[in-house]
């Protein structure tokens, strides 16, 4: 996980930062017998067709399975937390990157309208997860909390929200 938590702070950083208008990651596919873990997916270059998705793999979904294009970076007070709505899909997306202990992470949401959801849908990668879907969390009117596994990253994912006007 030492890898996929470096590669999920580097994404956060960038896009938070330095606000690109794509990321994009140029070691997708790594030769087995590299002996390192920087590909999302390594395979033996040797003819065979045989291959393993690595946690770098399901890390990276983390973000780009719900944060699409189109969707706007909003600035957040935590750097383990990236936050992104797409306002055209009405869905606000939380990644949240925990190399510390499990705990649990509450949000406020009063920027937003989220008044016809009650739930939020939560996937995790962890040591013993591979981007799996948990139980939904419930969304009440300050906010929601989400539980974080130690050396994990979480992604809450809130449908049917609208931006507030100012």
């Amino acid at each position: 996980m030492t890898s996929v938590q470096e590669l999920a702070e580097r994404i956060m950083f960038d896009l938070e930062i330095m606000q690109p208008s794509a990321w994009v990651y140029w070691q997708a596919v790594e030769d087995e017998g590299a002996n390192n873990n920087w590909g999302f997916i390594h395979a033996n270059f040797n003819g065979e067709e045989q291959y393993e998705m690595t946690k770098q793999y399901y890390g990276m979904a983390q973000f780009t399975k719900f944060i699409r294009p189109g969707a706007t970076i909003i600035p957040t007070d935590d750097g383990r937390t990236l936050a992104a709505y797409d306002a055209a899909n009405q869905r606000l997306v939380l990644v949240i990157r925990n190399e510390l202990s499990a705990g649990t992470t509450a949000f406020e949401l009063e920027a937003f309208d989220y008044s016809s959801t009650s739930t939020a849908q939560v996937y995790q990668t962890s040591p013993d997860r591979n981007m799996e879907q948990l139980e939904n969390v419930p969304v009440y009117t300050n906010g929601l909390e989400v539980s974080t596994a130690d050396n994990s990253i979480t992604t809450v994912v809130v449908e049917g929200v609208t931006l507030q006007a100012n």
